[in-house]
C-alpha cells in the first residue's frame, strides 16, 4: 500500500465537529498575547498530574494498606489507560485538524500525518488521573479534575484537536484507568500490607500519625507518681501506702491530711 492510499484511508474529523473547532481556534487568534503561555502550559501541565498523584502517596503514607495501594496504582492506571489511547488512535487513525481544516488558526506547527488526532493523549493522561484519585481522594480528585478541562481546552485551543478528540479521550480514560486502579488495589493490597509491616519500604510507606509524637511528649505527668518514682520515694509499694493514708476515713489515727500545697490537691 502506498503513502497516497494510506492517506486517503485516514479519518477526517471536520465533518464532525469543524466550526465549533474554528470557533475556539478563532478565539486564540483573536488573543495572540496568550498564545505562548498556554502552549507553554499545554506540555508542562502534565507535570501538574504527577504532582497531584505524589500528594496523593504522601497522604496515604498515613492511611491503611488499601489506600496506599490504590496510591501506587494511580500512576500504572494511568499509563495503561494511555497505552489503550493509543491502539485507538492508530485504528481510528483520524488525521489533525491542520490537514482537514488548513485555513484555520493554528498555534503550534502541524505534526506528520501518522501522528493521529483521535483520542487526545494529554486529555487521557489528564483524566486517567481523575479517575485514579477518585478511588483514593475525592478532594483531590476535584482539583485534578479541574486541571484535566483546563488542559482539554488547550489542546484545542492551539489547534492540535478537534473538541471530539479530547472527549472522547476522556470517555476512554476515566472508565479504562477507574477498573485498572480497582483490579490492582484488589490483588496487590496484601503484598503491599508486608512492605509496610517491615523492610526496606517501610519508611517510605507509612509515616505515623500526626501529633503521636507531639502528643507522646506534652503527656502531663502524675505528680503524685513522679514523686514516689524518685530513687528515694520507695517504689510502687510506698505509693499504695501513701495513697492509703490520703484515704482512710476521718479520725483513723494512719490518716493523713492533705496540705494546701499538696500537688494531688
Amino acid at each position: 500500500m502506498t503513502l497516497h492510499s494510506t492517506v486517503q484511508l485516514a479519518f477526517d474529523g471536520s465533518s464532525i465537529d469543524g466550526s465549533l473547532f474554528t470557533s475556539v481556534t478563532g478565539i486564540a487568534k483573536s488573543t495572540r498575547w496568550l498564545n505562548g503561555p498556554l502552549d507553554w502550559w499545554t506540555n508542562t501541565g502534565l507535570g501538574v498530574f504527577a504532582v497531584l498523584m505524589v500528594i496523593g502517596f504522601w497522604n496515604a503514607r498515613r492511611r491503611d494498606n488499601l489506600a496506599m495501594t490504590r496510591a501506587l496504582a494511580a500512576p500504572v492506571a494511568v499509563v495503561f489507560a494511555f497505552a489503550v489511547a493509543e491502539v485507538i488512535k492508530k485504528a481510528v487513525a483520524e488525521v489533525r485538524p491542520c490537514y482537514s481544516v488548513p485555513h484555520a488558526y493554528f498555534v503550534d506547527p502541524c505534526p506528520v500525518r501518522s501522528d493521529y488526532a483521535f483520542p487526545s493523549g494529554h486529555t487521557t493522561t489528564a483524566f486517567a488521573t481523575v479517575a485514579a484519585l477518585w478511588l483514593l481522594d475525592r478532594r483531590l480528585a476535584v482539583v485534578t479534575a479541574a486541571f484535566a478541562v483546563f488542559e482539554s481546552f488547550t489542546r484545542v485551543y492551539l489547534g492540535d484537536h478537534y473538541p471530539h478528540d479530547v472527549v472522547g479521550a476522556a470517555v476512554i480514560a476515566v472508565p479504562v484507568a477507574y477498573l485498572a486502579s480497582r483490579v490492582l488495589s484488589r490483588f496487590a493490597t496484601p503484598l503491599v500490607g508486608r512492605l509496610r509491616g517491615g523492610g526496606l519500604l517501610q519508611p517510605v510507606l507509612t509515616a505515623a500519625p500526626r501529633g503521636a509524637h507531639a502528643a507522646g511528649r506534652s503527656r502531663p505527668a502524675d505528680p503524685v507518681r513522679a514523686e514516689t518514682a524518685r530513687p528515694d520515694a520507695g517504689g510502687p509499694d510506698t505509693y499504695r501506702a501513701d495513697a492509703a493514708r490520703f484515704d482512710a476515713p476521718p479520725g483513723d489515727p494512719g490518716r493523713a491530711e492533705r496540705r494546701p500545697t499538696d500537688p494531688a490537691l
